[in-house]
């Protein structure tokens, strides 16, 4: 067969295959970098370069780093051949003044802003006055990531009016200003008094994580419980933010063992009917046993430790994973729902945690049977109870070790 030329590929199949090469390279695809490939199609001829031009989404993406900070005229050349698409935008800088020429070159483009990034490794007063000037000029901004240093300028007001933003990461002090109402997912680090506040606004979550500054912080007696009536997926680290939630739509949790007290009284309260459990850290005995009693309706479980101390407290969970509370019947199992495991850990006891996947594995009602394990080990797996798990796995179980 005749060979063909590359150049007999009609336009929209070379756009394809560049767009697969410029997510494939390094610098990263969102580089502005000379050299990238993003730049490189458009020097091999005029029809590629034609080509490249008009492909406007692969020009949609502007990451600005202190590794890759262009000159101010590339990055114009960029937000041009986007051509009014929606953007992403990562900026990653400290203050100075070619710093600020750019972000303001991005400023005067924020109508077409869809995902916003801002890290901020310095004192950040010059850059949020030119921020602010995307004041009420962004509407279909969805994400925001704002990271940065402690100011004196007061809040932050460049997204308090922001009618598509749903998407919040923040890790700034002071909290901008942000229509929380709106949001659907917020993951904060934060003082325990601003929380609070923001709490109380953000009643349409169905995501959060949550994590403290002040890691003492303790509620008041007239700190208000806060009902958040849609959120279905929560990571929280501290017992005092569990103690003052009630959320009654849970199904997803991601919690440390260490806060076993207010986990269950959150499920008691919030009387929802949790699906995936989340835990790392250690624990004790006498906090294993109430965790898994208070989620009969467990589908799916995760548990994450590192070290001799965290080993230990996976060891007692798949303990406890095994017992029944009478002699016969699959149901008598704790958690007797549940069909996904996922370990990952330095170490854990092989044989235990093999009978605790048989007893689970081998039982009389398939509705009752688990479906799938994954443990992800940096010890090696000894071969009788790797042998074991291949047996399971031939039986159907799906495995991975």
């Amino acid at each position: 067969m005749e060979g063909r030329s590359i150049n007999g590929l009609p336009t929209e199949i070379l756009q394809e295959i560049w767009s697969l090469v410029v997510a494939a390279s390094e610098p990263p695809p969102t580089s502005l970098a000379s050299e990238h490939a993003l730049w490189t199609f458009g020097h091999v001829c005029r029809r590629w370069r034609a080509a490249a031009i008009s492909h406007s989404s692969m020009w949609c993406t502007i990451s600005i780093s202190e590794d890759h900070t262009p000159p101010i005229e590339q990055l114009g050349r960029k937000l041009q051949l986007s051509n009014n698409l929606p953007l992403t935008i990562v900026f990653h800088q400290s203050t100075s003044d070619r710093c600020l020429g750019l972000l303001e070159a991005l400023v005067a483009y924020s109508n077409q802003w869809r995902r916003f990034s801002l890290i901020l490794s310095e004192n950040p007063t010059p850059l949020l006055k030119a921020l602010e000037r995307a004041r009420g000029k962004v509407p279909i901004l969805q994400q925001i990531t704002l990271q940065g240093f402690a100011t004196s300028t007061g809040n932050p007001f460049a997204f308090e009016i922001a009618p598509q933003l749903k998407d919040v990461t923040l890790r700034f002090n002071p909290a901008p200003i942000i229509p929380w109402h709106q949001l659907t997912r917020l993951a904060i680090t934060s003082y325990f008094a601003p929380l609070v506040q923001i709490l109380q606004t953000a009643q349409n979550l169905i995501e959060i994580t949550v994590q403290l500054i002040d890691r003492q912080a303790l509620p008041s007696s007239t700190t208000p419980q806060i009902c958040l009536p849609l959120v279905k997926h929560c990571l929280l680290f501290q017992s005092c933010v569990i103690d003052m939630l009630k959320l009654p739509e849970l199904e997803v949790f991601v919690v440390e063992p260490g806060t076993a007290s207010a986990f269950v009284s959150l499920l008691h309260r919030s009387s929802c009917s949790l699906k995936k459990l989340g835990l790392y850290g250690a624990c004790s005995i006498e906090t294993v046993t109430p965790m898994l009693r208070a989620c009969p309706a467990l589908v799916e479980m995760t548990l994450i430790g590192e070290g001799p101390a965290q080993a230990a407290y996976l060891d007692l969970f798949v303990a406890e994973l095994s017992k029944r509370s009478s002699p016969s019947g699959d149901s008598a199992l704790v958690v007797p729902q549940l069909k996904r495991i996922l370990v990952m850990a330095d170490n854990l006891d092989q044989d235990q945690f093999v009978n605790m996947v048989q007893s689970r594995w081998r039982v009389s009602n398939p509705d009752h049977r688990l479906e799938q394990v994954t443990a992800v080990l940096t010890q090696k797996w000894n071969d009788t109870e790797a042998r074991r798990l291949r047996e399971f796995q031939s039986e159907g179980l799906w495995v991975r070790i």
